[in-house]
């Protein structure tokens, strides 16, 4: 979704293409960069429902300034920095929930963003065919407050008992405090100190 309406919006010229992004790639690093340390420091919860509805944000002022390429780079870098940094909070949470299925829970994760990926071209090219280029991320918006849902409801599991960021932080700090959780995939290894990072490489065979 993001190369489709990036590329009609500024008319397939590639100085512009390659502007816009770069401007999303580069805080999309920063964001996946910060966004272990915040979860360890706040808990999954916050940072993950503050990332969602800063994307939700970004999206809707995406659809707003389409027009204007200056300001659409700006929205551009919120983008990004929102879209990747929601990953390492959402994998805490799936981690927390049961530290002996994480294997289980994080190939699940990919499985669920590998088919994201795959739908996401289909449903920006059914919001084009809208006839509304701002459709494109009015559409993603949407789907990331249906994520934001069910990232809330996931709070609510029986295995916490409750939504509130006190029992979320005691939860993470259950994980911490297993050293032996294996780490299946680079972008929960910021979200794990470092003593419980060395460790799982260690024992999932990741060197």
């Amino acid at each position: 979704m993001v190369y489709i309406f990036s590329a009609i919006v500024t008319g397939f010229q590639g100085t512009l293409l390659a502007g816009l992004l770069l401007a999303f790639g580069v805080l999309a690093v920063v964001g996946n960069v910060i966004s272990g340390p915040l979860t360890d420091r706040y808990g999954s919860f916050r940072v993950g429902v503050g990332f969602m509805i800063l994307q939700v944000a970004a999206l809707g002022s995406v659809a707003l300034v389409h027009g204007n390429f200056a300001g659409l780079t700006v929205a551009f870098l919120f983008w990004g920095f929102a879209a990747f940094g929601s990953g390492v909070p959402v994998q805490h949470r799936l981690i927390a929930v049961d530290p002996r299925q994480a294997s289980t829970a994080i190939s699940w994760y990919s499985t669920a963003l590998y088919l994201d990926v795959s739908v996401a071209p289909l449903l920006g090219a059914a919001a084009l065919t809208a006839g509304s280029l701002a459709l494109i991320p009015a559409a993603g918006a949407l789907v990331t407050l249906l994520g934001l849902g069910t990232f809330l409801l996931g709070f609510r599991s029986p295995r916490t008992g409750s939504h509130h960021p006190r029992t979320v932080n005691d939860a993470s700090r259950n994980v911490r405090n297993r050293s032996w959780v294996p780490v299946t995939s680079p972008t929960i290894v910021k979200g794990i100190p470092a003593s419980s990072r060395a460790s799982g490489r260690s024992r999932s065979g990741l060197g």
